[in-house]
């Protein structure tokens, strides 16, 4: 799999479209695929404002935020509020660290803006930075949770070397001697929505393997690893939040997703079409039979791998237009 190594921050299009940022775009590779997640987006456009940025910031109750300004190309956190320690610093450290090795490459104007760190997303007025992309919401999708995949455990700071070295770490592990042609699905007994999965995956026992197990030391649990390594199919099914940050794996898994759609859009969902790139199931799960005998075709099946290798991309560059 060609896979570009881009890091997206897409971002601040529409709050700071005024802002002068000294980008040469032709730098870019596959441009159109950028352009065509920030134009997903839709979110209110607003020209710069300093105040109205901090009186969103300020008036936010219950909201876990981070005010960042970039000031003579350098990167400062003015202030945050309502951090979950062991969550959101780590979801910090990595939107920091992407941030500043953008500002390595480009000189972005002085600024501020809102991060926020939550999976359920505030009601904010301006638009701001956030882990997805929900309709009817000013949240533009960041990877900010990209730190859980694309880093060591002992530093999990974005550094393109290491993201290349992880990247190229699941492709190796890719083979094409796959013995399971079933969909597979292995996780935590968290949600309705997953236990639905497990009962419907019962009538069909031999196109589809979906276990929730309990901990490690269950029969049933298997590490991604290999799961990536025997398996060719895959759900990508959310647990109690709203999305499944498990897509960035399976999408490098040399296979073919089944995706139960959600409203919730990381930066990679707004990469692939539905039905194109991926298998696409309702949220509800109403044509669940349907979608998954799509696995006996083996044609099909073929055809959807290869288009998601073809539009599945990582990126090694914040972008700011």
């Amino acid at each position: 799999m060609k896979v570009l190594v881009i890091i997206l921050l897409l971002i601040i299009l529409f709050i700071y479209h005024n802002i002068n940022i000294n980008i040469k775009k032709e730098n870019f590779i596959n441009n159109n695929s950028i352009y065509n997640i920030i134009k997903k987006q839709k979110i209110n456009k607003n020209k710069y404002n300093e105040n109205k940025i901090y009186n969103d910031y300020k008036n936010c109750k219950n909201c876990s935020l981070v005010l960042y300004q970039i000031k003579n190309n350098n990167l400062d956190i003015k202030d945050k509020k309502n951090i979950n320690q062991r969550i959101h610093n780590k979801r910090i450290d990595y939107i920091t660290s992407l941030i500043k090795e953008t500002l390595k490459k480009y000189k972005i104007g002085d600024m501020i803006f809102i991060v926020s760190l939550r999976d359920n997303l505030p009601n904010l007025k301006i638009s701001y930075l956030g882990p997805v992309y929900e309709e009817n919401k000013n949240s533009l999708a960041i990877p900010s949770n990209w730190w859980s995949y694309f880093t060591k455990p002992n530093n999990r700071l974005f550094s393109p070397s290491r993201f290349d070295q992880i990247i190229n770490e699941y492709k190796n592990k890719n083979t094409n001697q796959k013995k399971d042609n079933r969909i597979v699905f292995r996780g935590t007994n968290n949600c309705e929505l997953r236990r639905k999965v497990r009962k419907l995956s019962k009538l069909t026992p031999k196109l589809v393997d979906v276990e929730l197990p309990i901990g490690k030391s269950d029969k049933n649990y298997i590490p991604n690893d290999n799961l990536i390594s025997n398996y060719q199919y895959y759900f990508v099914l959310r647990g109690r939040g709203k999305w499944t940050g498990s897509i960035n794996q399976f999408s490098l898994a040399n296979g073919t997703l089944f995706k139960v759609e959600e409203i919730s859009k990381q930066p990679i969902e707004l990469l692939l079409e539905p039905d194109i790139d991926y298998v696409s199931i309702n949220n509800n799960l109403s044509n669940f039979r349907e979608k998954i005998n799509l696995v006996t075709n083996k044609k099909l099946m073929q055809q959807m791998k290869n288009n998601l290798e073809k539009n599945q991309i990582f990126s090694l560059h914040l972008i700011i237009l």
